[in-house]
Order: C-alpha cells, then sequence, then structure tokens
C-alpha cells in the first residue's frame, strides 16, 4: 500500500488555470496536489484568448 500525498493545496482540474495555479503555488515551494479526471489533454482549446500577462506569467 502507498503512503497517501498529503499537501496543503489540492487543486481540482488540470486546464489552463488549474496547471497554472499547481505550477506558480510550486514556484513557491507550496506542495500541492492537482487532480484531474481525464486521462490525457484536449485537442481542443477552452479559452477564447490569453492577455498579454497571462502570457507573461506563462512564460517565467
Amino acid at each position: 500500500m502507498t503512503q497517501p500525498n498529503q499537501a496543503p493545496v489540492i487543486v481540482i482540474g488540470g486546464s489552463l488555470v488549474g496547471l497554472a495555479s499547481a505550477l506558480f503555488l510550486s514556484a513557491h515551494s507550496v506542495p500541492v496536489v492537482l487532480v484531474e479526471r481525464h486521462t490525457a489533454s484536449s485537442p481542443h482549446p477552452r479559452a477564447i484568448g490569453y492577455t498579454p500577462r497571462t502570457l507573461e506569467l506563462l512564460e517565467s
């Protein structure tokens, strides 16, 4: 039996917002668990567009 993950933050959903939240928390040394129900990424993006600031954050 494996040990359960213990983290102060759980992020539900691996879309752009969920992934970005998990990455930003992890970059600041906050342990996080990301949970996504789908086993693969979607071939169809759901975002209409990204603001310049969003792109800056994703590139950093």
